[in-house]
């Protein structure tokens, strides 16, 4: 069974802390297609794309840092009557007007049998919409230098990568993008979970996939935040338990607290060959054997009852996180992937709070909001899973 998504329905909003985090994976999803883009002109001329600013580049990929000079320069040096100033002036009051997201199409081309662009987007009402402004905004500025450039259509993928393997509340989960041709000239992409012979509440399956996307710029933060901490560890001394009484033998028990310390022991038992136990926010017979034996095996300290602020606690936590990032598929974006990619340019865009880097904010700061919001989500979140 598949069942899709946008990352908007996740968070339930595309602003604040989901919009940057959303950011975040937009700027990776990009370099993805971007590559796949690359592979397709390889296989249909029989050569490497020569990417922008080389010289004598056709094909422009929106990785550049000052995106209306590089826009300008590029639609110059392809078509000589073009006004370069006019270009970069006529982007950056649109810009002004319109937010980033308003000039700068993310795939343009020059080559003779393909003069055309596209843009990439979410699959969200936001992002279709984004995108459509983008696209209009474009075909407004080539009419006025007189230029000639076709909505894209010869790019027309049905992509589908694995990008993570891993289970979520003992439930198996593989993450999949998927991305085609929405409209003309406008890439859409979206994320997809295939579970095997189970139903998962839809609830469930959004915090499944908050986890994942978390889990997925965490993966590439050690490769491209440098001297900030590093993996999933470095997140857990800035999130605050939202665990509020005693779970177990002789505990509180209130719902909340029960569902969540489930939820937390299945992702334990889950990765280590266990069945689950029911998320039902009861605390009976098999919730305390399951405390039990996970304080057996990694805390050493049993008393069958999670407390707040207690070793157990901590533990099943961190463990959550810690070994998240082992399911992001190597092959996502390995380094043969990102070839005329810029780690540079990944490097500034993952740490800015916006596509221009005018506000930087050291990406730990929103990895950690978004992993504090992540657990008080799971929560509130009522889920009852029954297996």
């Amino acid at each position: 069974m598949e069942q899709c998504f946008y990352g908007g329905q996740a968070y339930g909003t595309e602003t604040g802390v989901a919009g940057q985090i959303l950011s975040k994976i937009g700027i990776l999803v990009e370099a993805h297609i971007d590559s796949d883009y690359k592979e397709q002109i390889r296989q249909l001329e029989q050569r490497l794309p020569i990417i922008f600013p080389i010289p004598g580049a056709t094909e422009f990929l929106d990785i550049l840092d000052d995106k209306c000079d590089s826009l300008a320069s590029f639609l110059k040096q392809q078509n000589p009557i073009v006004d370069q100033a006019a270009v970069k002036d006529w982007c950056q009051m649109r810009k002004a007007r319109d937010g980033d997201k308003s000039m700068v199409p993310d795939i343009i081309t020059s080559a003779s049998m393909r003069r055309e662009f596209y843009e990439i987007k979410s699959e969200s009402p936001t992002g279709r919409r984004d995108g459509a402004q983008k696209i209009n905004n474009f075909a407004e500025l080539i009419a006025g230098q007189q230029i000639m450039y076709a909505k894209g259509t010869w790019y027309s993928p049905n992509g589908k990568t694995l990008i993570y393997t891993g289970t979520w509340a003992c439930v198996p989960i593989k993450w999949f993008l998927r991305w085609g041709l929405f409209s003309e000239a406008l890439i859409t992409y979206k994320f997809c979970a295939e579970i095997n012979n189970q139903t998962v509440q839809e609830a469930a399956l959004f915090l499944a996939l908050r986890f994942m996307l978390l889990m997925i710029v965490l993966a590439r933060h050690p490769v491209f935040i440098a001297g900030a901490a590093t993996g999933a560890q470095g997140l857990l001394p800035f999130v605050r338990s939202p665990l509020f009484q005693s779970v177990g033998k002789n505990g509180i028990n209130n719902d909340a607290d029960v569902r969540y310390v489930q939820i937390l022991l299945n992702d334990w038992r889950g990765k280590n060959g266990r069945n689950p136990i029911n998320i039902d926010g009861l605390s009976g017979p098999n919730t305390i054997d399951a405390i039990h034996d996970f304080q057996e095996n990694v805390t050493g300290v049993v008393n069958d009852r999670v407390d707040p602020d207690s070793q157990a606690i901590g533990a099943l936590e961190s463990l959550h996180f810690v070994t998240g990032p082992d399911g992001v598929d190597p092959d996502y974006l390995d380094t043969t992937s990102r070839q005329e990619i810029l780690d540079d340019f990944l490097f500034n865009q993952l740490m800015a709070t916006d596509d221009d880097g005018e506000t930087l904010i050291d990406i730990i700061t929103i990895l950690a909001q978004e992993a504090q919001d992540y657990v008080n989500a799971i929560y509130n979140s009522a889920l009852d899973i029954r297996f």
